[in-house]
């Protein structure tokens, strides 16, 4: 009766937690695709931003949350993504394949599902598409966002100058 009573406790505290730790998630989204914009514009704030991203990561580590790590390019995984949007493909090899991530997803440790589900555009195969738009940089065939470069900490110079 004592662990359930624990366990309860757990869930009211976990429940009360969840808007703040959504609004912490949303901020590693916000670090990632401001990332991802200064990579795309050749700025030096990428290692700052990867920086934050895996900061966040880690005090959301110390409530027992731990990344989904979805990528593009992986298997989409329902117990811990969402499919926000889903991208009609030609290449059936595509079919229920992460496009791209729009938002990484949380989980606690030897859960089923995700606290916190990763927000993902998924490719859909399309047979009416066929063979003629794949790889023909149809909008659907966007290649997916590469790997961000190592994390490390910010550099002590102005990452904005001459940008």
């Amino acid at each position: 009766m004592q662990a359930r009573i624990t366990e309860l406790q757990g869930d009211q505290v976990q429940a009360l937690l969840r808007p703040m730790l959504r609004r912490i998630a949303s901020l590693h989204a916000q670090a990632a695709e401001a990332r991802d914009g200064a990579a795309a514009r050749g700025e030096k704030a990428v290692n700052d931003f990867s920086y934050y991203m895996v900061a966040i990561e880690e005090a959301l580590g110390m409530v027992d949350l731990d990344s989904v790590e979805a990528r593009a390019g992986d298997a989409f995984a329902p117990e811990t993504q969402h499919a926000a949007s889903a991208l009609p493909t030609g290449d059936p090899s595509l079919h229920r394949t992460i496009q791209r991530v729009l938002s990484q997803g949380f989980t606690y440790p030897d859960s089923d599902r995700a606290a916190i589900p990763a927000q993902v555009a998924i490719y859909r195969y399309d047979e009416a598409l066929g063979d003629a738009v794949v790889g023909a940089g149809a909008p659907h065939d966007v290649p997916p966002v590469p790997d961000a470069p190592e994390a490390s900490a910010p550099q002590d110079e102005d990452n904005t100058e001459g940008n």
